[in-house]
């Protein structure tokens, strides 16, 4: 059942429900007729939880006692039970008619007409057949929503009427129009005597020049843009000290290397001159 069923969804004929609760327990065995016995005795004998005539099964409405069968709920099972009885005839009769003209194309094929046409002739009845119980099926499912809306009013109109008598209730303590308007009346005094108090009490405070807040606000605001303008100075300034030092870095850096280099071709100079010398000196040895 759903969590919130309608009154026609707590009524069950005995047969739907053996049906829809054979295999609570197990999926793999059914309860027998005498376990169902045991139960229903259980349920409305030591549970209360429903009400049963032997034929009949109403399950009892949240925290509400089972009421007796009566002829309407004896219909509404009628009616639920002929359904179920409707969808089984509807589901054989499609699987007839399926094997039927299966059976038809395999005796064409074995090029037997007369077992093709007895084939035939049976789908054609099993089709009317199947037709007239999904009209009647229609038919029960219109009725049974039918029923479901007539019984869900009845709880309608009944709220409605505990409703109507709670207002009626409150009403009454309340008074006449009259009297409401009075208190609203008495409300807005009261509610006027208190701002007549709050402006009198801010008359007593010091009176205060907008203007004179106005300008304390604009001379906070200059103050506050010449300090960021001086921060952004700095750091510029600063900036601008840190460029400077790389560039005296990379100026001392060359000096150095040309220095460097100088004293490289001044020795390779002295060093070919020794070398001159020395030869010069070994030919004049020699000539000698």
């Amino acid at each position: 059942m759903s969590k919130t069923p309608s009154k026609a969804e707590l009524i069950y004929s005995r047969e739907s429900f053996v049906e829809s609760f054979a295999t609570i327990l197990d999926d793999g065995s059914a309860l027998s007729n005498p376990d169902f016995d045991i139960l229903l005795l259980y349920l409305s004998r030591d549970k209360a939880a429903i009400a049963y005539d032997g034929k009949t099964i109403k399950f009892r409405p949240t925290n509400d006692s089972p009421k007796d069968i009566t002829e309407q709920d004896a219909a509404i099972a009628s009616i639920k039970a002929l359904t179920a009885t409707m969808i089984k005839q509807v589901h054989n009769l499609e699987r007839k008619i399926a094997e039927l003209n299966a059976s038809a194309k395999s005796a064409l094929q074995n090029k037997n007409r007369v077992s093709a046409l007895a084939a035939v002739r049976s789908k054609k009845l099993a089709e009317h057949n199947l037709q007239q119980r999904l009209d009647t099926l229609t038919q029960l499912e219109q009725v049974y929503i039918k029923i479901e809306q007539a019984a869900d009013q009845i709880e309608y109109v009944k709220v409605m009427k505990a409703s109507t008598g709670v207002l009626r209730s409150l009403n009454t303590q309340i008074g006449d129009v009259s009297r409401v308007e009075d208190v609203v009346e008495e409300l807005r005094e009261e509610m006027s005597k208190v701002d007549e108090i709050g402006n009198i009490m801010n008359e007593v405070g010091p009176q205060i020049d907008e203007s004179e807040i106005d300008d304390e606000l604009e001379e906070l605001e200059s103050k506050e843009r010449e300090a960021k303008e001086e921060e952004e100075a700095e750091q510029t300034r600063k900036k601008l000290a840190e460029l400077d030092s790389l560039g005296l870095d990379a100026k001392d850096a060359l000096r150095k290397a040309a220095l460097a280099q100088n004293v490289e071709s001044a020795l390779e100079e002295s060093i070919g001159r020794l070398s001159r010398m020395s030869v010069e000196e070994g030919a004049e040895a020699t000539a000698q």
